[in-house]
């Protein structure tokens, strides 16, 4: 599954020192297009939060989908995330739209990201990747028990405590995956061609 061919040393310095990791060819390519085939089957039961619209999340359900086979995949070249493994879900994206808002994800310590879509379905490359906001959540913010409810009033209010730091910008690219480290995250919108096969799909799984 995860691609062994990588610098493992040298991402997990990356993670764990600088907060985030961008890693491309994350999967052996022929696993990136099945698992991104298998979410496109297996997500229309799924329905799109108030919160974002044009963006369907499900839980993934180890019978389908095999993020705890990825997580112990991991566990062998990042020997600090071992048994860390908390919860995962995957993602699908109206092919036109805003993306996630600036948020952190409460119950991680570290968030992987992982991009499935092919380039050659990408409608406009400035879009569809990430903006990660350089400065860790406070601890006991991160701590609190399901903070969702006051999240958007911290995240204005922590971004303009820091408003003079620039966000990272990461482009998207298929079977691209990033680690970040309890920061602010967010989409920089989503624009890919028409059509259901075309849509961004992504898997998100969370250490904690």
């Amino acid at each position: 599954m995860v691609n062994k061919d990588q610098d493992w040393k040298q991402i997990k310095d990356s993670i764990f020192s600088k907060g985030s990791a961008v890693i491309d060819n994350f999967f052996d390519v022929e696993f990136a297009l099945t698992l991104r085939e298998k979410i496109l089957n297996n997500y229309k039961d799924a329905k799109p939060s108030n919160r974002y619209p044009d963006y369907i999340l499900k839980d993934a359900d180890e019978k389908v989908f095999p993020s705890i086979q990825i997580a112990n995949d991991l566990y062998e070249h990042i020997q600090e995330l071992k048994d860390t493994y908390s919860r995962s879900w995957v993602g699908v994206f109206e092919n036109k739209g805003n993306g996630t808002s600036y948020h952190y994800d409460w119950e991680s310590l570290v968030t992987l990201n992982i991009w499935l879509t092919p380039n050659e379905c990408v409608q406009d490359f400035s879009k569809n990747g990430l903006l990660i906001f350089p400065v860790q959540v406070p601890q006991e913010v991160r701590e609190e028990e399901n903070p969702l409810v006051s999240q958007a009033q911290f995240v204005e209010e922590f971004m303009s405590l820091h408003k003079h730091v620039e966000p990272i910008k990461i482009k998207y690219n298929f079977n691209r995956a990033v680690f970040q480290t309890s920061l602010l995250h967010a989409t920089n919108g989503v624009s890919m061609k028409d059509g259901e096969d075309n849509k961004r799909v992504s898997m998100t799984i969370l250490f904690r």
